[in-house]
């Protein structure tokens, strides 16, 4: 089941790319994708919710419970568009994440969408202030261009596979003529460990490599806030991600 819930009916995105922000192995792609929401200002049109979710629900700070859903951002910048995509929480078996990659890029055709950047996190033993980001392309022209940004590319030494969203939307994509990327920071593999300074180094790449305009140094300030908080994140959501990021200590491995 599949349930779309428009916000904006005046927002339409034409052509534009699609950066998936879900939740994964320290959080990285959804920090990430939730700071470029907040410092472009994007604005939300679309929900989608499912029964390929966990049959749990979240309580906000005022009690009030809602559904895991994903939720679509649009912003434009300069002749560019951008969805942001980011979400509660991912499938948990392999029959709902493929259903609801597939709805994804169901949603990704009708806006005529070109081009998708998942963003994830690869599990190390140790963590870095200034994490690598990985690169794994449908489309080896990519490889060219993310290299300037500083990706590296170097086959299935550090990435031999991704596990979840991050991947599987962009294999799906690849069958229906949509070209992608997936930028992977490395970051602690640890289900209790935040990957802000992965987060940052995705933010980085992205920056140049759609131009945006955002101040690094403000995200310094915000990822020194989130360190200090990163402890009062809510409990059930908490739960609800441990479920897709379970890693044992020493393994090197990534999950979407």
């Amino acid at each position: 089941m599949f349930k779309i819930k428009i916000i904006d009916a005046k927002i339409k995105p034409k052509n534009p790319i699609l950066i998936e922000g879900l939740p994964g192995i320290g959080n990285v792609s959804r920090i990430a994708a939730d700071y470029l929401i907040g410092s472009l200002k994007a604005k939300k049109f679309m929900e989608l919710y499912s029964d390929c979710f966990p049959n749990s629900v979240l309580i906000d700070d005022s009690s009030r419970i809602e559904l895991p859903k994903l939720e679509f951002y649009y912003k434009k910048t300069g002749k560019k568009q951008v969805v942001i995509m980011i979400g509660d929480v991912q499938p948990v078996n392999e029959k709902d994440s493929y259903a609801l990659c597939s709805e994804i890029i169901k949603i990704a055709k009708k806006m005529k969408t070109k081009e998708i950047i998942t963003l994830g996190g690869i599990g190390l033993s140790k963590s870095s202030k200034e994490p690598d980001v990985h690169g794994a392309v449908t489309d080896k022209k990519y490889a060219q261009i993310f290299k300037k940004y500083g990706v590296k590319f170097d086959g299935n030494k550090v990435v031999g596979i991704i596990v979840g969203a991050a991947g599987l939307i962009l294999a799906l994509g690849e069958l229906e003529g949509i070209k992608g990327i997936a930028l992977l920071a490395e970051t602690l593999a640890h289900p209790d460990a935040l990957g802000i300074h992965a987060s940052r180094s995705l933010i980085k790449v992205l920056v140049k490599y759609l131009n945006l305009k955002v101040n690094i140094k403000e995200l310094d300030s915000e990822i020194k806030k989130m360190e200090s908080n990163s402890k009062s994140h809510d409990k059930m959501e908490q739960k609800l991600i441990k479920l897709i990021t379970k890693q044992d200590k020493d393994e090197l491995r990534y999950i979407g």
